[in-house]
């Protein structure tokens, strides 16, 4: 037997069950590098012998835990390590002390056991390094419970994954850890948590919960917490990246929620201490948190006490976990929140004023007014259309008016949120706009001007343009046209030429005399050198923002950074770098198919040049690369219908293409125009056969111009074209016929394909034959239209692909089609995709027409409405009836000659009130000569007839809701 290296299969020593969800990780941990080592199981076998040993839920959790990686691309010990914090129940020193230290053994329980169970009790209470922080006195107890609750905070929130190492809890959070009981006998006394913890399974409540009493400042807007608004309710709620759903409690339910159904559902959840809440069911409701709807689910809890937002929740509204709820011990959160106290109305989220200036827009001296209609909003964007009109009237920005002699149509554009954003049209105001020119920095200017810079801050003022106030003359001009009506925008919009201009200026002149600061519109960066109180500068920073009322947007404040993205680059202490997102656009972009791609890529990889070394020679190359192919021997000749004439066609996975060309008198082939083109999606999915016949097709319609009524040879390189011209089997007779239409001889196939396989001959000639258009008669005229389209298969004559059917079998083949007596339509349709003859689609209607059986169940006409005949005077004919308008009735009066109306405000429907109405209106107008209502019981009681025949009127009655 030959050697091997490899190692014979053998059979797996002991077995390993399934992870699954509440199961203590740690244990399962060591029993699992146990039987790996047993095994000789290492490397990334580990890795994927431990997820395919995890059950559903647990690996939908792990998916979670390393968002945004997968599961797979983490090593073995960051997986231990993950399922580890997460599935082991959290130890609490001094809950598991006082469980130590109240143990008794058991009346039924041996002394083995009794010690086995003390052994396990003191493996997570260390009673010997603890001991001193024993209770002694009243005071020393007090202590003591705090420093062990601070403890077990800072150990939580160090074990969390999100990167926060120096932790403690908030103020009002410590506080509440405080309250440690003052009596012996209810040591053991501890307060659960009222939400679930997680689905299947028990884990750790994260230490970044807040409540609605601590009223945190939120990591991802920086403003104060205000509750959540779930259908319309502001609910205040409890975040806990511990539980991965939201919750709701039977209370509110019912409080807020009952006209919405609840779900049932089979999840089990797990409480702080592994007690078990089973949820009545889940809630779908519209959550609305930072001006974004969304659709969530909620479980409802029956014994909870508090509403719980979980990682779900967070997932969806795209929530930073990194900060919430804690305070991170460092100069950067220091200073963030001391620059946040200190410039409060700089970070309050709120529209910035600038208060130094307004704008004015200029318009040409023979500038002419324009007004555009509103463009139509899509059904899906209208309700989020008409939400940020309305938002933005409440925060001043926009103004509704009733005209204006100017107006811009707006665009809505999609923002990553899923809110929208509306931008104004303004391309033809900017044409009436005089020009305005201020001096942008340009990018090397501004990363010259870095050197020595360490460390780096970036402030994003919050909406730009729409914190500069226009003047009261400017803001008619960049009305908008929507259709809710016109708006004035009060503030400079987005799309007007000069708004970057005036925006540059006014912040530039802001920073005057400012050293370290650069700025490139609504980008302020913040150089730090060694030595230098970068704090300082950004209070200098933060005053100037101040003083004139402009606002920063608190979820791009970048500070202190290492290295910080602008304007396209990463800047670090080392100097300048590309941004790999950029670059991993560019290295995405496909391959370009029209002119505007070809344009963008040099755009997009000129604006990295100074990356790539020796660029100009690079292109050089490439320029001299494509002068080089194109030789100057290769002349295309001029067409002459005396030459041979060959056309030689192929196809690739991609494209085909078609090249014509001569034979000359020496011999020689030169060529006269080629064609290409790639293949459509649909092209794409035919085989090679069809791809190369249909590469045949195209040159020839291609060059029909050059071989209309000349004799031609096709050359193509592949065999598989006997599979469509040849008899062996059934295939598209479209192609088939079309080809053999065609003479198509054996060459070598040069101009298109280094191949040289053997090619196919064929003769097979069609010879033409003039016929003057006078002779054809009626009878034959359809056929002789259709006369280059016609083609005999097998005997039976086709158009197309559709068999033309002969005058004794038209009636039989009508009759068959109507046979399951379906509509004029249907059968037509059908009918056109199988035959054709003169006059089909009369004959289809002339048997649907006929059909008893269609007529029966055919729907009935239309009705035909007649107006009542108009009045020759006034009042002469009057109309009259009752309609209702909440609790009001009201008795309308039209006068059918000048359609007048009387309404009557009446306090219920009786002859009496009737005709009292009636004498007001006829003592006006004077007495009609005929009044018509329905059959009403007030208009025919015995009453309302004296009336009318006392006053000679005649009265015609019609039946409800039928006015005719």
């Amino acid at each position: 037997m030959p050697d091997t290296d490899e190692k014979p299969n053998r059979p797996l020593i002991g077995h390993i069950r399934e992870f699954k969800v509440g199961q203590d990780f740690q244990m399962y941990e060591e029993k699992f590098a146990q039987y790996c080592q047993a095994n000789e199981i290492i490397g990334s076998r580990r890795i994927t012998m431990l997820i395919s040993l995890i059950c559903d839920d647990t690996y939908k959790t792990l998916r979670d835990l390393c968002f945004p990686d997968k599961p797979q691309d983490k090593s073995y010990d960051e997986l231990c390590t993950l399922l580890r914090k997460h599935n082991t129940p959290p130890k609490n020193t001094f809950r598991e002390r006082i469980q130590f230290y109240q143990a008794v053994q058991g009346s039924d329980e041996t002394c083995s056991e009794w010690y086995a169970r003390i052994k396990r009790l003191s493996i997570d209470c260390p009673v010997l390094d603890k001991i001193v922080e024993s209770p002694v006195t009243d005071n020393l107890k007090s202590i003591a419970y705090s420093a062990v609750a601070k403890e077990t905070a800072i150990k939580a929130a160090s074990n969390s994954n999100h990167g926060v190492n120096a932790i403690t809890r908030t103020n009002a959070q410590y506080q509440s850890d405080k309250r440690a009981p003052e009596a012996r006998g209810n040591r053991n006394k501890f307060t659960k948590p009222s939400t679930a913890a997680s689905e299947r399974g028990r884990t750790q409540n994260s230490a970044n919960e807040v409540t609605p009493q601590q009223k945190p400042k939120c990591s991802c807007c920086g403003k104060k917490h205000k509750g959540i608004k779930l259908e319309d309710n502001m609910l205040e709620m409890l975040l806990s990246s511990g539980s991965p759903t939201s919750t709701i409690n039977k209370a509110t339910y019912d409080e807020y929620f009952s006209h919405k159904n609840i779900e049932p559902t089979n999840h089990i959840f797990h409480g702080y201490q592994g007690d078990p809440i089973i949820p009545i069911g889940h809630v779908a409701l519209n959550v609305e948190f930072k001006d974004t709807l969304k659709l969530l689910k909620f479980f409802v809890i029956e014994s909870g006490q508090t509403n719980l937002i979980g990682r779900d929740f967070m997932q969806l509204f795209n929530i930073n976990l990194a900060i919430t709820g804690l305070n991170v011990i460092g100069i950067c959160d220091h200073a963030k929140r001391m620059m946040s106290q200190e410039f409060a109305q700089v970070v309050d989220g709120g529209l910035g004023t600038f208060k130094y200036a307004k704008v004015t827009l200029r318009l040409k001296a023979d500038a002419i007014p324009s007004h555009t209609r509103p463009l139509p909003v899509p059904m899906v964007l209208k309700p989020k259309v008409e939400n940020e009109l309305n938002r933005l009237v409440a925060n001043g920005t926009i103004t509704p008016v009733l005209a204006s002699e100017w107006s811009s149509q707006i665009v809505p554009v999609m923002r990553s949120n899923g809110a929208v954003r509306l931008c104004g049209n303004y391309i033809k105001l900017n044409k009436q706009l005089e020009d305005v020119f201020y001096p942008l920095p340009r990018i090397d200017d501004i990363y010259a001007s870095l050197t020595g810079n360490t460390k780096f801050s970036k402030i994003d003022l919050s909406d730009a343009y729409l914190q500069f106030e226009l003047s009261d003359e400017s803001k008619s001009l960049v009305t908008i046209s929507t259709h809710k009506g016109l708006f004035k925008v009060n503030w400079m919009p987005f799309g007007v030429k000069c708004s970057r201009f005036y925006f540059q200026k006014h912040i530039e002149q802001l920073f005057q005399g400012v050293f370290d600061v650069l700025i490139f519109q609504d980008d302020i960066l913040v150089g730090h050198k060694e030595g230098e109180n970068h704090l300082d500068i950004l209070r200098l920073v933060f005053d100037k923002l101040a003083k004139p009322g402009l606002k920063v947007n608190v979820e791009k404040f970048k500070f202190l950074q290492d290295e910080i993205k602008y304007l396209g680059f990463v800047l670090t202490k080392h100097g300048l770098s590309k941004d790999m997102s950029k670059v991993q656009a560019i290295n995405d972009t496909p391959y370009p198919t029209d002119i505007k791609q070809l344009r963008s890529f040099p755009g997009m990889a000129n604006y990295y040049s100074r990356f790539i070394p020796k660029i100009a020679d690079l292109c050089k190359n490439a320029f001299d690369e494509l002068k080089s192919i194109i030789k100057p021997e290769q002349v295309l000749t001029y067409f002459d219908p005396q030459l041979p004439i060959y056309i030689t066609t192929d196809a690739s996975q991609t494209g085909m293409s078609g090249v014509l060309s001569h034979i000359m008198p020496d011999g020689t082939e030169k060529m006269v125009v080629c064609v290409s083109r790639t293949f459509t999606k649909a092209e794409l999915n035919y085989s090679t056969v069809h791809r190369e016949a249909l590469a045949c097709i195209f040159a020839v319609q291609e060059f029909a111009d050059y071989v209309f009524g000349q004799k031609f040879t096709i050359r193509t390189d592949k065999r598989a074209l006997i599979a469509i011209l040849g008899n062996t089997k059934e295939t598209n007779q479209t192609y088939s016929n079309r080809l053999k239409r065609l003479t198509v001889e054996k060459k070598d196939n040069d101009n298109t394909d280094a191949c040289e396989d053997e090619g196919l001959y064929f003769t097979d000639t069609t010879s033409w034959i003039l016929v003057k258009s006078s002779i054809i008669t009626a009878q034959l005229k359809p056929f002789f239209d259709k006369r280059l389209e016609l083609q005999v298969i097998s005997n039976c004559l086709f158009w197309g692909h559709k068999v033309v059917t002969p005058f004794k079998l038209q009636k039989q083949i009508i009759q068959d089609l109507h046979s399951t007596h379906q509509g004029i339509v249907r059968s037509k349709a059908l009918a056109r995709s199988y035959f054709w003859f003169v006059g089909i689609n009369k004959a289809i209607e002339q048997m649907c027409k006929v059909c008893r059986a269609s007529a029966k169940v055919k729907a009935c006409p239309n009705k035909v409405y007649i107006p009542w005949p108009k009045s020759d005077v006034p009042f002469g004919t009057v109309h009259i009836d009752y309609c209702d308008l909440g609790n009001t009735h009201l008795l309308v009066i039209i006068d059918s000659c000048t359609k007048w109306l009387e309404v009557y405000q009446t306090p219920s429907i009786t002859t009496k009130c009737t005709i009292e109405s009636l004498r007001d209106c006829f003592a006006r107008f004077g007495l009609p000569y005929t009044v018509v209502s329905d059959n009403a019981t007030v208009f025919k009681s015995e009453n309302m007839q004296k009336f009318f025949t006392d006053n000679r009127i005649k009265h015609i009655t019609i039946a409800p809701y039928s006015p005719q």
